[in-house]
């Protein structure tokens, strides 16, 4: 059937054909372009990226491809890996050391280990790698970067193909994405962007002439009811057109006027029937691989699926080799279906409660592999309560974290809560659940954290993930709140003293930003002093410069106050670009016009962020390094600065 559909030839395409070569052209002269094949299942997408894919080969193009995979959806920067990690991995020591120099090299270090750099947030630092990666791949040979079923493609690289897009015009990269709507993407906004910038491309259902010309090709003499009826049925989805066709051929059914009138007991359901029955008639060995396959996602080794499915590994090897002759698997290994409509048809044929067992098996079979493609399946598998479940999807969810992508470790981190472990065990998994989820600003941080707060026990630990609260109260803007909190964590922390005063100093913060709360701040600002050193006190002279900067009181004290808190760089180390109260010991030397110090501090902040990747670091201090420049009479160093702020902020929907 697919086999057959594959090799039909490209019917009433011309348009898509001319735009896709046109885009190979352009990027082969040196200027990039984006084309996005956007329609429904079966109507022909793959085919059209894999024609572009032939024709950037025989016009000197470098192909490169990557697919979207439903089991994959949450693999931190998969599809970047798929596109880019085996190219980057044939190059010679010279020649690699070329490529990867400078700003690439953490993009190298991502595809060769599969952790993003170090720091709180390295995505900003991946995008501009991976960009700089690209671009001198390209120096070698033009590209063609090609997305297939981006619909299912991990956030991070949608994020990425965005941020090359918005740069291809002076890269030799031709850039082809093609989606199914109707399926809810891993970053909606991301794919939006990125869809917005290009050509779209939207393949048309094939119109009755086409329908009737490819009836007559495979079924000579059908009549013009019988074509009709094909028409009708398939609504001119090409891929619904072979599978019907297929299931013709199969049934013997004439291609006359009375063989019409059969055609709606077979209608445009016929893939899956042709694909179920095609299977069903290989006998049960072959329903059981292809239903392993089908739960285990494809790409995976033989020898996995026929565990999967109890079969010996030297029957195994007979088995697939019949679903491939029946066009269900292709040719070889690791295990593939010829189309995702097959392995969807497989799979939505299984019962949930049988899908959710076989996963379970699927992750004790795989649970010596990487702790993703574990808990890929984990969070699809029935609830075991078993200890290791919960370990592998923490696991899983500190290697989504490790690769720059907190988010990702979200379903994980709420899968092993299903499993109800053990009070302590549960406080654990809901702090790293709302560390996960306070970045989002989402009210779920603040409900999973108060949870957490509640259940952990050991006075220290309640007061840590008070703090974490805290914040994520004030980014929901319930300020009293957090004031409310922190004090009552605060009278709980007093055999920490250094805890105390950090709870005291985030009370100050988070009472300063409502007008109803500010008396309160400067209230409990006036019982804290500067003559306290270390990381704490660093955090209360930031909070008095600042106060003291804006109530108008010497500059000089208010500077000192501020150099002290800075204290050469010692609370950008302690606290990181990410902290609020940095930018009030900066912002006070801006308010006392000490505006070279001012800029200096902001510069390290945003070196800062650009070694650790916090977008969010760089987008606030390039802002304020922009306020710095206009107060000192610089508007053009000002807008460079803003610029890059909003560049940052923009590029994560900010």
């Amino acid at each position: 059937m697919l086999a057959e559909a594959r090799s039909a030839p490209l019917l009433e395409r011309e348009r898509e054909l001319a735009a896709l070569g046109h885009a190979l052209d352009t990027a082969a002269g040196g200027e990039g372009r984006l084309v996005v094949v956007d329609g429904p299942a079966g109507i022909g997408k793959t085919r059209l990226v894999r024609h572009a894919l032939a024709e950037a080969a025989d016009r000197g193009l470098r192909p490169l491809r990557a697919s979207g995979a439903e089991l994959e959806r949450e693999l931190p920067w998969g599809c970047v890996v798929q596109l880019l990690a085996a190219p980057l991995a044939a190059l010679a020591p010279e020649e690699r050391a070329r490529v990867t120099g400078g700003v690439a090299a953490v993009a190298a270090e991502l595809l060769d280990s599969g952790a993003a750099p170090a720091g709180g947030n390295p995505t900003l630092q991946l995008l501009h790698g991976l960009h700089w990666l690209c671009a001198n791949l390209a120096e070698r040979a033009p590209l063609l970067l090609a997305l297939d079923d981006a619909q299912d493609a991990d956030a991070q690289t949608l994020r990425f193909l965005d941020y090359l897009a918005g740069r291809l015009e002076e890269l030799p990269i031709a850039l082809v994405v093609a989606r199914r709507p109707g399926v809810e993407p891993t970053d909606g906004a991301a794919l939006d962007a990125l869809l917005s910038r290009g050509e779209r491309l939207a393949p048309r259902a094939l119109s009755e002439p086409a329908v009737v010309a490819r009836v007559r090709a495979s079924l000579p003499g059908a009549t013009d009811a019988f074509c009709a009826a094909c028409a009708r049925f398939t609504a001119g989805n090409p891929l619904y057109l072979e599978a019907l066709l297929s299931a013709l051929r199969e049934d013997e059914l004439r291609a006359d006027d009375a063989g019409a009138q059969r055609l709606a007991q077979i209608g445009v359901e016929a893939v899956a029937r042709a694909v179920l029955g095609r299977i069903a008639a290989l006998g049960p060995e072959a329903t059981g691989l292809a239903a392993a396959a089908a739960v285990l996602g494809g790409g995976v080794p033989l020898r996995t699926a026929a565990a999967l499915a109890e079969l010996s590994d030297d029957a195994a090897p007979e088995i697939a080799d019949r679903l491939v002759t029946a066009d269900v698997l292709a040719p070889g290994e690791p295990l593939r279906f010829t189309h995702p409509i097959v392995r969807e048809a497989i799979y939505d044929d299984l019962a949930p409660a049988r899908r959710a067992r076989d996963h379970l098996r699927a992750a004790r079979l795989l649970a010596g592999g990487p702790a993703d493609t574990v808990a890929a399946h984990l969070v699809r598998a029935e609830r075991s309560g078993e200890p290791w479940v919960v370990e592998r999807l923490r696991e899983a969810a500190g290697a989504a974290r490790d690769r720059g992508a907190p988010e990702s470790a979200v379903p994980y981190l709420r899968r092993a809560l299903d499993e109800e472990p053990a009070r302590a065990v549960r406080a654990v998994l809901l702090r790293e659940l709302g560390a996960a989820l306070a970045p989002t600003g989402t009210a779920d941080a603040v409900d999973v954290l108060r949870e957490a707060w509640t259940l952990t026990e050991a006075p220290g630990e309640r007061s840590a993930v008070a703090l974490e609260l805290g914040r994520a109260l004030i980014m929901r803007g319930r300020l009293s709140e957090c004031v409310e909190l922190c004090d009552a964590a605060g009278a709980e922390a007093t055999s920490d003293d250094e805890l105390v005063l950090r709870l005291r100093t985030e009370v100050v913060g988070a009472a300063r930003l409502d007008l109803s709360t500010r008396p309160l701040s400067l209230q409990r600002l006036a019982g804290l002093t500067p003559s306290r050193d270390g990381p704490v006190g660093r955090l209360v002279s930031a909070n008095l410069a600042y106060e003291r900067a804006l109530a108008g009181e010497p500059a000089s004290e208010a500077a000192a106050l501020a150099r002290g808190a800075l204290d050469g760089g010692a609370l950008l180390a302690a606290e990181t670009c990410d902290s609020p109260t940095l930018y009030l010991a900066t912002n006070a030397l801006t308010l006392c016009e000490r505006f070279a110090e001012a800029d200096a501090a902001l510069a390290a902040t945003v070196a800062d962020a650009r070694a650790r990747g916090s977008a969010l670091g760089f987008a606030i201090a390039s802002c304020f390094r922009a306020d710095v420049a206009n107060r000192r009479g610089d508007p053009r160093a000002g807008e460079a600065h803003a610029a890059a702020s909003v560049e940052a902020s923009e590029a994560h929907g900010w």
